[in-house]
This record gives C-alpha cells, structure tokens and sequence, in this order.
C-alpha cells in the first residue's frame, strides 16, 4: 500500500513537472523576453471593498491599460487570475505577509519545481485577449483565494503582471485595505 501510494505520488509529481514545462513553452508570458522594449501596459488596482470584515474575502478589480501604440494580446488564465497572471503582494502594518491558503501554497509548485505537490494546478488554461491602443481590460482578483487575510488591521496590496512586450514585471498602485473584527 505504502509503495502505491509513493509511486502514484511519483507519477503526479512527473506529470505535474512536464505539464509545467509544455505550458511553459506554450505560454510565453513567464518567460522574460531581453529586449529593451517599452512597456505596453499600466496596472491600476481598486478594492471592491476598503473595509472588509474579518473572514469575508478581500476582492480587488485590477484594470490594465494599454499604453502603448498598438494593439496588445493579454493572457487570461480560466482557473482565476490570482497567483497565475497577477503576483499579489499583501502585507500588514508590520510589513507581515498573511499566510498562504493551502491553494496559495499549492500555487509556488509552478515557480518552483520543488514545491510541486499533486494539488498543483496546471497553468495554460485559458486564452489570449486582444486589447487595442488606448483601451483597458478589468479583471477581478480574490486575494483570499491566495492569503489567509483574517486578522483585523490595515494591509497594504500592489499586484505585478507580466509585460510581454517589454519582458518585464509591471507593478500596480499600492492601496490600503482595513479588515474590520
């Protein structure tokens, strides 16, 4: 029993890992490109709620502007944006990071190949969205999903998506949620 249940965890891990890197190859959005590109896109993020109460989701709308002078292609993934397109970054008034959520956890097998337990998902699901010059793009982010946001304070977030064009990170504005007992 125990020698099926290690070989099965094998075989997860390697499917997961191959799976990984196909949809890496595919989706060229986590590989940097070494241009000198400008970027082609702004993030700018808004909570839903500024206050929330302790335990209800902390939800934002990041909206990405296309700056530059043509037409862009925007990944959007369907298991959910957050921890797959936007990297959230969420700390407290002592510059703490809430726990992860057992699916944020989950999700740092797709950065690093260490982590990579059977619940990792799969990147790659999901499409390119066109984005013409001048034009925005909303999409919604669970924060909860992610971290473990439960104990009342003040938290500061910024969200950072991946440029294609410029083969960069772009970094959002930083806004300041309350989470109320």
């Amino acid at each position: 029993m125990i020698k099926a249940n290690r070989f099965t965890a094998v075989v997860l891990t390697i499917g997961a890992m191959l799976g990984i890197a196909i949809t890496s190859i595919a989706n060229p959005q986590r590989h940097p490109a070494t241009t000198d590109a400008k970027q082609s896109f702004s993030v700018t993020i808004s909570a839903l709620t500024p206050k929330v109460k302790a335990g209800s989701p902390v939800q934002l709308n990041a909206v990405v502007k296309n700056i530059s002078n043509h037409d862009i292609q925007l990944w959007r993934n369907a298991q959910g944006q957050e921890g797959f397109v936007y990297k959230i970054e969420i700390k407290d008034e002592k510059e703490v990071t809430p726990p992860d959520t057992k699916f944020g956890r989950n999700l740092k097998g797709l950065e690093d190949p260490h982590l990579i337990t059977p619940d990792t998902p799969l990147k790659g699901s999901g499409g390119w969205i066109p984005v013409k010059a001048g034009e925005t793009l909303t999409d919604p982010i669970n924060v909860s999903r992610l971290h473990e946001v439960v104990n009342p304070g003040k938290y500061t977030l910024l969200v950072r998506r991946f440029d294609d064009g410029s083969g960069t990170f772009i970094e959002s504005n930083k806004i300041t949620i309350t989470v109320i007992p």
